[in-house]
């Protein structure tokens, strides 16, 4: 509200209190203002301007324009045409909002003016108040609505126009640093939460139970404060680094317990690998059954001559000669026994082949569905047959059989033998009567064992041609004629496929077959070579792993990779020494280039996977140790020179 006093200037009058209505008007079509205004508000009097004037707060905040009292012949000359000139602003008020012009007429109309009393006694003056009602609906800004009487009520600022706070300019006023508080003081020393003092009086006892006597501690500097901080944070630090390490120390802790536990088993399982290893040459020596076998052996007993010659050079000479005597019939003695346990693995082998042969022809025909991810077998009459042959051939083996039971199984293969019309039906049938002749005389089992093996020989090839078991003929091996893949063998004389014959890079014509080598082995050196197979199957599987494998070592042979391990690596590791050939490995030198027998280096398996872990070997090895390798590079190019030409001359098939 602005006063328009004696002089030009407006002036600002606080009130006491809020004014109601009733005191502000004397009309009597001003009803719907609500009693206390900038609180509630009803629809009716939702246009009309509502004046408050809290404690403390200023008159501008009103909607009313407060002018000075009038002479009633001004009066009479109309509310509109009266209407005083708004003043300028203060700086804490607000400007008057221009009223619209549409709205200018009826404004004037609804005009009304108030005389409102301030003050009491001598100060008591009659201020006239202009009430213009706003022409405009103001928005809604939310409230509520009481449910009982309905009266809606408004927020202040739907009711008030807020306020433009003048900026502070002075920011290093006394207002901007001093707090006010509630009391008018700078210093507020009420305490936030109220506590009861009551003492003991006449009529009324406080116990003292939980009483506390209060002692004022030292005073503390803002320095010794920060000192004691620092040392607190240091105390903190000290724990957090502390936790850090033990955390740190379990954790090498654990690692060093699984690397130790880790450790052992691998010295366990390595020991048990030795123990297995030594336990299958035993058996192999004891109970040989392939050609490995009998090498080994050969091989042991060319190991035992040489340290027995050895010793008859330390003799004397007269002793000499008797002792070499001595040595040959010993040698003698071993190479018979080794060719005895040659004829029986021999008679083993080829029963079991036998056995192998039969179940293969009889067992039926198997493919798998990709659609349905099925295997799908088929039996054809072929596979029948070659199945009740099978099962004659084993009747027929049986030797714990009473005397009704053998003529019955001789009475199943007359039946099956008679309707085919061959020399080897005729004999077979003559063997069987004879047999059955001798068995009603009662002669005894022993007696008939040589007639018995005679017949299952004879029944064997009948159930290999395929004349009378049609599956045989895809199982037997078919006889080839002769072509240019042919080749004379010049040890036994006899014309041999290409297969038979070893391509040994070191060789330069396809001289003897396998079979010849062997033979020629056994007679010289009596070299065992399979350990040296043993170690070129995991170098191919080594190689066949890699994303570019090297296929000179599948043109390499037994005997190739003895001359490489024997006479240029000396049969031990190049870094421990190590002589244990099941523990040796042949891997890249350079991982870069492939394999050949100029670019391998002969370590044990745990050290080529150390090795190949290396970019570049020639900077993580001593110079003495690359100088080494580099000579047996050089005497492997010189041995194997045939395939160091193909690697020059064809690199993408040695590649």
């Amino acid at each position: 509200a602005t006063m328009d006093g004696p002089s030009d200037e407006p002036v600002v009058v606080p009130l006491t209190r809020e004014l109601s209505f009733n005191e502000l008007a004397e009309d009597e079509h001003s009803e719907g203002v609500p009693d206390t205004p900038g609180r509630q508000h009803t629809p009716e009097a939702h246009d009309a301007a509502t004046t408050t004037a809290p404690e403390g707060d200023e008159l501008a905040q009103t909607s009313a324009t407060i002018v000075p009292s009038t002479p009633p012949a001004q009066e009479g000359e109309g509310a509109g045409s009266s209407s005083p000139q708004p003043s300028e602003p203060d700086a804490g008020e607000q400007a008057e909002t221009p009223i619209p012009a549409e709205s200018a007429a009826t404004t004037e109309q609804h005009e009304k003016t108030i005389e409102v009393h301030v003050g009491e006694g001598d100060d008591a003056r009659v201020i006239a108040v202009t009430i213009v009602p706003s022409a405009s609906r103001k928005p809604f800004l939310g409230g509520f609505r009481s449910k009982k009487s309905g009266t809606e009520f408004h927020n202040a600022s739907s009711q008030t126009p807020r306020r433009v706070r003048a900026p502070r300019n002075e920011l290093f006023h006394r207002q901007t640093q001093t707090v006010q508080t509630s009391s008018g003081t700078t210093n507020q020393q009420q305490t936030a939460r109220t506590a009861a003092t009551q003492m003991t009086t006449p009529g009324c006892f406080v116990p003292s139970v939980y009483d506390r006597t209060l002692v004022p501690r030292p005073y503390e500097t803002a320095a010794d404060r920060q000192r004691r901080v620092l040392e607190k944070i240091i105390i903190l630090q000290t724990y957090w680094r502390r936790w850090l390490a033990k955390r740190r120390v379990a954790a090498l802790r654990d690692v060093r317990h699984r690397f130790a536990a880790w450790k052992q088993t691998e010295i366990e399982r390595k020991l048990q690998a030795d123990e297995a290893e030594r336990a299958r040459n035993v058996n192999r020596r004891v109970h040989p059954t392939q050609r490995q076998d009998f090498d080994m052996l050969l091989n042991s007993i060319q190991t035992w001559r040489t340290e027995q010659q050895d010793l008859i050079a330390t003799l004397p000479d007269s002793a000499q000669a008797q002792a070499k005597a001595d040595l040959q019939r010993q040698e003698m003695r071993y190479l018979t026994a080794v060719e005895r346990l040659r004829h029986m693995a021999r008679v083993e082998n080829k029963e079991v082949s036998v056995q192998t042969f039969l179940d293969k022809a009889a067992e039926p025909r198997q493919w798998t569905d990709k659609m349905y991810n099925k295997v799908n077998t088929m039996e054809t009459p072929a596979i029948t047959r070659a199945r009740l042959l099978r099962d004659q051939y084993k009747a027929l083996q049986m030797e714990d059989l009473t005397r009704e039971e053998r003529m019955a199984v001789l009475e199943t293969i007359r039946a099956t033998v008679k309707p085919h019309e061959a020399r080897v039906t005729k004999e077979i049938l003559e063997l069987i009567e004879r047999e059955e002749l001798l068995l009603r005389r009662g002669t005894k089992s022993d007696s008939l064992e040589g007639l018995r093996k005679r017949t299952l020989n004879l029944f064997l090839q009948f159930c290999e041609t395929p004349e009378y078991n049609p599956e045989a003929a895809r199982l037997l091996k078919v006889h080839q004629t002769f072509s240019a893949d042919v080749r004379l063998c010049s040890g036994c004389g006899r014309f041999l496929a290409n297969k038979a014959f070893d391509a040994a890079p070191t060789a330069h014509t396809l001289g003897r077959c396998r079979s010849c080598s062997r033979v020629q082995n056994a007679a010289t050196a009596r070299v065992d070579l399979s350990p040296y197979e043993a170690l070129l199957q995991r170098l191919q599987q080594e190689e066949s792993s890699r994303s570019e494998p090297s296929r000179l070592c599948f043109l390499m042979s037994g005997d190739d990779v003895h001359i490489l391990v024997d006479k240029i690596w000396a049969n031990r590791s190049a870094l421990s020494q190590h002589a244990e050939m099941h523990h040796l490995t042949l891997t890249r030198w350079n991982t870069s280039e492939p394999w050949a027998p100029w670019n391998c280096l002969l370590v044990t398996q745990d050290e080529a996977a150390i090795h190949a872990t290396l970019e570049d070997p020639e900077r993580a090895y001593a110079d003495a140790l690359v100088n080494r390798v580099h000579q047996r590079f050089a005497q492997a190019r010189m041995q194997f020179r045939r395939l160091a030409a193909q690697d020059e001359v064809f690199p993408e098939a040695a590649a």
